[in-house]
């Protein structure tokens, strides 16, 4: 019982510490991961900006363009 419990709980080769070393490196694995995710959806939010700022400049165009075709005909 002593040389079990000596192995599991050993601090610097113990199963508990080797559990604690692996669960330790998928959480930075993990963390890596949502730092990229989160890097590529706020370029996709920039991007999305970007297209609506492009869309609403041609929308505003076209009400222009139609405004003025309207007072061309209406003359």
């Amino acid at each position: 019982f002593y040389r079990y419990t000596d192995r599991v709980t050993s601090t610097v080769d113990g199963d508990i510490e080797r559990r604690i070393g692996r669960l330790n490196d998928q959480y930075d694995e993990i963390s890596d991961q949502i730092d990229d995710l989160e890097t590529s959806l706020d370029d996709y939010e920039e991007e999305l900006w970007a297209q609506f700022g492009a869309m609403e400049t041609a929308v505003a165009k076209m009400q222009s363009d139609l405004s003025y075709i309207s007072k061309l005909s209406s003359s």
